[in-house]
């Protein structure tokens, strides 16, 4: 199984790849830090499965580059850029926030991913909230893969 994270959080990318690689024996996993690079890991195809964070730079984050204008539902760019590939591949929200944006466009994850499943039923499969202090987004996560099918019971 192909898999690639898309996560600018060093931390919660060890994690989530640490994770996959356990959890998933013979998967393998990529890495993409932005909406940029995570569109140029699609193109070039054979993604199964896309643990994505919502909130993304456009570039990766750099020495020389400090990543563009952050988005906060950066996941939501990528999920339509899949849509528009029309690629079937299977996509889990991974978010360590309970809440996303600001103002008039702020949603907790549960809203976030009634929208996401409408807007994107054939790719968006399930939201997980990742908190580094708790194991249950392992459980969630498991959970989330194993009705996608590619984890046995």
């Amino acid at each position: 199984m192909n898999a690639l994270i898309v996560e600018d959080d060093p931390y919660k990318l060890s994690e989530l790849k640490a994770f996959l690689v356990d959890a998933v024996p013979g998967a393998s996993v990529a890495a993409a830090r932005s909406i940029n690079s995570a569109k140029a890991h699609i193109r070039n195809g054979g993604i199964e499965l896309l643990l994505l964070d919502m909130s993304l730079p456009s570039y990766d984050i750099g020495a020389s580059e400090p990543g563009g204008r952050p988005h906060a539902f950066g996941g939501r760019e990528i999920l339509g850029y899949i849509d528009f590939l029309e690629l079937a591949l299977h996509v889990v929200v991974v978010t360590q926030f309970e809440r996303l944006g600001s103002g008039v466009d702020e949603v907790d994850i549960q809203t976030l991913g009634a929208s996401l499943k409408e807007a994107y039923p054939r790719q968006f499969c399930e939201i997980v909230y990742f908190n580094a202090a708790s194991e249950q987004w392992k459980n969630d996560l498991r959970e989330a893969i194993r009705k996608i099918g590619t984890v046995p019971r």
